[in-house]
């Protein structure tokens, strides 16, 4: 049965007056069991008016369900919310669709397909660099079991994993934990799926609780040769008393935060789709009614939501402080990769997604971009309560910068050939010495492993920490919030380089910081949150705390298991002025997949920060001037 077909005896099922109409209610149980707070009565009525092809007033199975798979452009101006939106929503049904299916298995056989599934998708979720695991052979086991169970292809589907012939992939940016997540409450109740149906009933709505406050996470402060004043040490024991990071509310597709980004952007910012356009392959692409200069100084914007109370909370800006904050965009970059007017050119055609794969997409590592950036909300997804004028966060900046992709991107070829010694036997190439692409952009591997060239990349390393440190150090950047850069699923884990890679990347920072003097930067905080056993946090612990060669420079680097805009605002209450580091796209568009429901650490932070306003070149015509491109020699330091 096709899955258009399977949806509509969904719904039948669902219709409980079974007059082959969704009533406003019927669906609204639906949604509401789904997701009550994306769902709202406005939304509702909003699905419901869309999704009424022939505009009689009601909907039936087979409408509502072709206009929810349906990607022509009938709905232009709607679908970028509820839509989109409902894609998501998609996934959800679909997992209700195979759960339900799954009631009907045999107990025995259900129990043991359902716990090959959790635990499948729990080591993707634990290990989401691993490309092998985002691969399933239907042929071999588990895969051959699961596709022969009946209901679990719903669940893969659910999931996000693509049938590609004789296997099911799942994308890299694809995360399957809100579906884990679901699973475990069933296995919980030893798999019982009697309640899988919505119940008759729903409670009313009630305000989000407040946020719970945990225990301090792990860190470890090295001093070096630093000595720290009074007021640094305040400023790490406020970092070490910070409550337990949440790593869950934003750790799978964000729905309501994109959400929310989105109506911000669209009824405060003047936000406009342009639909059908892309700034870069699937990066939607979108401009401005009119430009930030154009509003009324005066005029506030307002970004609303949920605060740590649990209660209506708002981030209050005037127009004129946006612009202030557009202002302060700079560019640093390399003055030996980047030469002469030229390389300015290649700077602002890269910040607006039009550099070449290969070459140009290997310079954007060594080009940061810098401004004032303000947090409207930490990951927990709670709104940070800001009224115009107040100082506080607007002493944070953001600075984007690539990282070396490992992730065999077609975009990025040029780091697999310039880091790798074996390329050629890592990849698979036809007979004519094309190399194979899965995807439309993921080469495809041979099993054979790599062979890192480690002289290069801890020499390019180097390089790029040295850049954007002393970029910030220009800036008067008083604490430097880093983070692991280019080490989740681009350090290679697929290719065995994955560990040496971080391994690299935690000496580059250890020697570039012994051997740099810094007029401002006043110590380093690591935000290196712990997801899995021997997480970038154990090699950066183990890298500066080796025997012979532990870490010995002039300002103190302290490691966290924590949310980085935890730390920036905490160190920017105490008067501090903070970077924080943005791990970003080669492609050089700023958030990049941000409207996309699967984000990522880049997408994250646009959703989180004012990062679209002061980093995007379709918002701010800072990122394209050319004045406000900074050239600096890094060289090596002489032995």
């Amino acid at each position: 049965m096709a899955t258009d077909e399977r949806l509509i005896e969904l719904f039948r099922q669902l219709d409980r007056n079974g007059n082959g109409v969704i009533e406003r209610e019927e669906l609204g149980r639906v949604l509401e069991a789904l997701d009550e707070v994306t769902w709202t009565d406005d939304r509702l009525d909003q699905i419901l008016r869309e999704a009424d092809a022939n505009r009689d007033g009601k909907i039936q199975y087979g409408e509502f369900v072709r206009w929810l798979f349906s990607d022509s452009g009938g709905q232009a101006a709607f679908c970028r919310t509820v839509k989109d939106l409902s894609k998501g929503l998609r996934f959800q049904v679909e997992a209700l669709v195979g759960l339900r299916e799954l009631s009907a298995v045999p107990e025995a056989e259900r129990k043991k397909a359902l716990e090959m599934m959790l635990s499948l998708l729990d080591k993707i979720v634990k290990a989401p660099w691993d490309v092998k695991l985002r691969t399933l052979n239907c042929s071999e086991e588990p895969g051959k079991t699961l596709i022969a169970t009946r209901g679990c292809d719903w669940l893969f589907s659910a999931a996000g994993f693509i049938d590609d012939l004789d296997e099911l992939s799942l994308p890299s940016r694809t995360d399957p934990a809100w579906l884990v997540e679901e699973l475990m409450k069933f296995k919980r109740k030893d798999w019982d799926l009697s309640e899988v149906e919505p119940p008759e009933d729903f409670p009313d709505s009630v305000p989000l609780p407040p946020v719970e406050k945990g225990r301090p996470p792990r860190s470890r402060l090295f001093l070096g040769a630093s000595r720290p004043s009074k007021e640094l040490q305040q400023l790490v024991e406020t970092l070490q008393m910070l409550p337990e990071m949440d790593k869950r509310t934003m750790g799978g597709k964000c729905i309501a935060q994109t959400l929310a980004m989105e109506d911000f952007m669209m009824e405060e910012v003047g936000m406009k789709q342009l639909y059908h356009k892309y700034f870069v392959q699937g990066v939607k692409a979108f401009e401005l009614e009119r430009a930030l200069s154009d509003f009324p100084a005066d005029k506030e914007l307002v970004f609303k939501g949920v605060g740590q109370d649990g209660l209506p909370c708002s981030f209050k800006a005037s127009a004129g402080e946006i612009l202030k904050w557009q202002a302060s965009f700079r560019t640093y970059y390399a003055s030996d990769i980047y030469t002469g007017e030229e390389g300015k050119d290649l700077v602002s055609q890269s910040l607006q997604g039009k550099s070449e794969a290969g070459e140009e997409a290997w310079k954007m590592k060594f080009a940061i971009r810098c401004s004032t950036n303000p947090v409207i909300m930490r990951f927990d997804g709670r709104i940070i309560a800001r009224e115009v004028g107040d100082p506080t966060l607007s002493r944070i900046h953001l600075v984007s910068v690539c990282g070396i992709d490992f992730a065999s991107r077609v975009h990025d070829h040029v780091d697999l050939t310039h880091y790798i010694k074996n390329w050629k036997e890592v990849y698979i190439f036809d007979e004519e010495g094309y190399p194979s692409v899965k995807h439309g952009r993921d080469f495809e591997l041979s099993g054979t492993a790599a062979q890192l060239n480690v002289s290069k990349t801890l020499y390019d390393l180097k390089k790029m920490c040295r850049l954007r440190l002393r970029a910030q150090d220009d800036l008067g950047i008083q604490v430097v919030v880093e983070v692991g850069l280019g080490l989740g699923v681009f350090a290679g884990d697929a290719l065995g380089i994955g560990n040496s890679v971080r391994q690299l990347s935690a000496m580059a920072m250890q020697k570039v910081l012994e051997e740099e003097h810094f007029k401002n930067i006043r110590v380093v905080v690591l935000s290196l949150p712990i997801f899995y056993q021997n997480d970038n946090y154990d090699f950066y612990e183990k890298v500066f705390t080796r025997e012979d060669c532990g870490y010995d420079g002039t300002v103190p680097v302290l490691l966290m298991d924590q949310d980085m805009h935890a730390i920036a605002v905490a160190a920017a209450g105490l008067g501090f002025t903070v970077g924080e580091l943005n791990p970003a796209d080669s492609h050089g568009v700023f958030g990049e997949y941000w409207q996309n429901f699967g984000p990522g650490t880049e997408e994250k932070l646009a959703l989180t920060t004012c990062g679209l306003l002061t980093q995007h070149h379709a918002v701010n015509p800072s990122v394209t001037d050319k004045s406000k491109y900074i050239p600096l020699d890094v060289p090596e330091p002489t032995r």
